[in-house]
């Protein structure tokens, strides 16, 4: 996505979470642009957007005058300075439940469009792990591994 559409990076990925000690900032001459002055700062969540990044930038040369000018990436920063609250973030942020891939392939509109040609003929078909419809009576039922 940093190569096709780095404006869009923001939309692909979870973003950078940093707690800080200290944070200040100050508005820029260009273009309403803030300037920031973080201390003492822990990235406690985005490490493989970090990695990402990296490792595109080095990739190429021209890939940070070309593309990563032009990245929208959400980062988040809270100053925090208790640290069992630093600590706690840090976990929560980094437990989120796994998701497989095919589970994120069910959102693509092929899935979609094969969900509904099935409805259609009856038939009702699991997209992705937790999918319940019970706004209709079905005679036959089938998830996307056994039908794959």
């Amino acid at each position: 996505s940093l190569y096709d559409e780095p404006q869009r990076f923001f939309y692909y990925n979870n973003g950078i979470t940093i707690i800080a000690n200290d944070i200040k900032s100050t508005e820029s001459r260009i273009g309403g642009k803030w300037n920031f002055i973080v201390s003492d700062f822990q990235v406690v969540n985005g490490g493989q957007t970090l990695r990402s990044i990296h490792k595109f930038n080095q990739s190429d040369e021209n890939n940070m005058i070309n593309k990563l000018t032009k990245a929208h990436i959400l980062v988040r920063f809270l100053r925090i300075s208790d640290n069992n609250l630093r600590n706690k973030i840090g976990e929560f942020t980094n437990s989120q439940n796994a998701i497989s891939l095919s589970d994120l392939r069910s959102l693509r509109s092929e899935q979609i469009q094969l969900e509904q040609f099935l409805d259609a003929h009856g038939i009702q078909y699991f997209r992705k792990k937790g999918d319940f419809k019970a706004s209709k009576s079905y005679k036959y039922s089938i998830g996307k591994e056994r039908l794959g």
